[in-house]
């Protein structure tokens, strides 16, 4: 039985019960919705008002009041811990609905360990590693366009980003987690260039610093650390998105995947170098306005990356749905207030 099958089996009554146990003890019954007080997001039940709507038919709930949004059972439960202080892991909930549900656990897989030690037995494909050498032709300016942007000189420093005076490019060095340097990009600052993409070859005497973007998480090898102490990883698109996290918190467990995507070699580097049991995916925002067709061929696409390796770990997404972002931003764009509210409202993933 999948998660959303385990959705679709409850009754009206069961969710009632569910929902009682929360402490939504007055409701009202009609013939389409069962009314519920506002736990979504009030953690006074005293103070919440009846707008939060479960409909029978298609068995989601609609919040008319802070939320305004729809969102299924296992949603509900995370945003009701979440107001206490609790990130449950999605297994967890799942767990307690169906065990208070009165539905059998047989045959259901909540963590996939055994999964992942099947998959561990693939081997991590080694790239080729360049001189660190090289890195001493640029200069250590630090980039004024970042500096403004809120990256630190001292996350400049630490990721080694340097800076190509001829070439008019910030210059990012690769490492993979065991600290091997196995490329170079460049992000152009030459507008002319730049309309080509952002981020360009680096050549040195005619030799381009390339390697597969897909074969490699960016900022693991410094980074491994702190996603082990929170069992959780936050996955970016680009280098600089990993280094305004660095320079934002104390703590800092994110990579980049250097494009728009999860491919099954960067999950292996996960599954063989940390201790992950939380993925979050914190892409660039592709849509100007939510509920538009872009919006939604956006999130599909999101979902289906978590569905896709949700046997191995539990997926979450940032998806922003009161526009504080603007179209292509990062989760991280608009600094750390911004970043923390949207984390606090990712939508969990599952089968």
């Amino acid at each position: 039985m999948k998660a959303n099958e385990v959705r679709l089996s409850l009754t009206d009554e069961q969710v009632i019960h569910l929902l009682i146990k929360l402490g939504a003890t007055n409701y009202i019954e009609t013939p389409s919705a069962v009314i519920f007080p506002t736990l979504c997001h009030n953690i006074n039940i005293e103070e919440a008002s009846m707008k939060l709507y479960y409909y029978r038919n298609s068995k989601l709930f609609q919040c008319y009041t802070e939320c305004g949004d729809c969102f299924d059972i296992f949603e509900l439960y995370r945003r009701y811990w979440s107001l206490r202080g609790v990130d449950k892991p999605f297994y967890s909930i799942l767990s307690d609905i169906m065990n208070d549900s009165g539905i059998e656990e047989e045959g259901f897989e909540f963590f996939h360990y055994e999964k992942q030690k099947k998959y561990l037995k693939r081997k991590l494909i080694e790239l080729p590693e360049y001189s660190a050498g090289v890195l001493d032709t640029f200069s250590k300016t630090y980039c004024e366009e970042w500096l403004r942007e809120g990256i630190t000189p001292k996350t400049m420093d630490k990721f080694n980003i340097r800076y190509s005076i001829r070439q008019n490019k910030i210059i990012i060095p690769h490492y993979d987690v065991a600290g091997r340097l196995i490329g170079i990009r460049g992000r152009a600052l030459n507008p002319e260039e730049a309309s080509q993409g952002k981020y360009r070859p680096v050549y040195v005497e005619g030799k381009q610093y390339n390697h597969p973007l897909s074969l490699n998480l960016y900022g693991l090898n410094w980074t491994k650390e702190d996603i082990n102490y929170y069992e959780t990883v936050i996955i970016f698109e680009a280098e600089k998105s990993v280094m305004l996290m660095d320079s934002y918190f104390p703590k800092n467990n994110s990579v980049a995947v250097c494009g728009s995507n999860l491919n099954k070699n960067q999950l292996l580097i996960l599954l063989h170098n940390c201790k992950v049991k939380n993925v979050i995916l914190a892409f660039d925002k592709e849509y100007e306005k939510i509920g538009t067709p872009e919006c939604e061929k956006y999130l599909n696409k999101i979902r289906a990356i978590g569905e896709k390796y949700s046997k191995y770990y539990q997926f979450y997404y940032i998806a922003d749905r009161e526009g504080l972002l603007a179209h292509k931003d990062s989760p991280i764009d608009k600094g750390p207030e911004i970043f923390q509210r949207l984390m606090e409202k990712k939508v969990v993933i599952r089968e």
